[in-house]
């Protein structure tokens, strides 16, 4: 049955994809800053893709521009020894841009091994992730830091776009 939606019952016209485009850049900078309200530092979980390098620049953008109103975003990676999704240049750039050093959390990665039902409560998704055990050590550290909120852009693909690609590749056999 159905216990949540997004109450909007009508579609959203608007005259043209500029309109769209910043619309959606309004709506998206006021979740990330409805998001930031803590009286502790607010973290980020920074991969270098798209979903989560935009929350933490929506984050040290707002930051920035009110000062006093939100607390210091503290941006953390996890680094993984994956060669094929390698997005170290991209935290490199983000650094650059703004002058706020990324705290790189150094991941051990085990596939199929330690809990997965603790893996499940630690992500807060119910999907198996692997590596399962990569984030302990990050949660561990951004309690350490002093956050009580962690940012992520966990699902951002799936809410801006159809994974229906996916599938015909799957069916092509060219995954």
């Amino acid at each position: 049955r159905i216990y949540w939606d997004f109450g909007n019952s009508e579609p959203v016209r608007l005259g043209s994809y500029p309109e769209y485009a910043e619309a959606f850049g309004h709506y998206f900078k006021q979740a990330v800053a409805r998001r930031m309200r803590s009286a502790y530092p607010v973290a980020v979980s920074l991969s270098g893709g798209v979903d989560s390098s935009s929350v933490f620049c929506a984050a040290e953008t707002l930051r920035c521009q009110y000062p006093g109103k939100y607390r210091e975003v503290l941006p953390f990676s996890t680094n993984v020894d994956a060669p094929l999704a390698n997005e170290e240049e991209y935290l490199n750039a983000i650094e650059d841009k703004y002058g706020v050093p990324i705290r790189r959390i150094p991941s051990k990665v085990q596939y199929i091994t330690g809990s997965i039902r603790q893996a499940f409560l630690d992500n807060e998704v119910p999907y198996f992730r692997a590596p399962l055990d990569s984030t302990y050590s990050f949660h561990r550290a951004v309690h350490k830091a002093g956050a009580r909120v962690l940012l992520t852009g966990m699902w951002g693909d799936q809410v801006v776009s159809t994974p229906a690609y996916l599938i015909d590749l799957a069916r092509r056999f060219r995954w």
